[in-house]
């Protein structure tokens, strides 16, 4: 699925995307950002996506599962 929900998309319109974010300056400023039809789309990301206390609690439950790899 893509951006819009239902819409189905071949394997090269699906990857152009990826490498778009992999090489687009307009990707610098928004580490972390969504991605799609080749631009930034944050306003399609989910709101858990970018939820820093959720993020935060993953990380430490992870860690204290494999352990501290730094």
């Amino acid at each position: 699925m893509s951006a819009v929900r239902g819409e189905l998309r071949s394997v090269d319109a699906g990857a152009a995307s990826i490498v778009w974010a992999a090489v687009a300056d307009e990707v610098a400023a928004s580490n972390g950002g969504y991605v799609a039809k080749c631009a930034v789309a944050n306003e399609l990301r989910a709101p858990h996506a970018s939820a820093t206390d959720d993020a935060k609690r993953l990380w430490d439950l992870t860690e204290a599962m494999v352990g501290d790899f730094r």
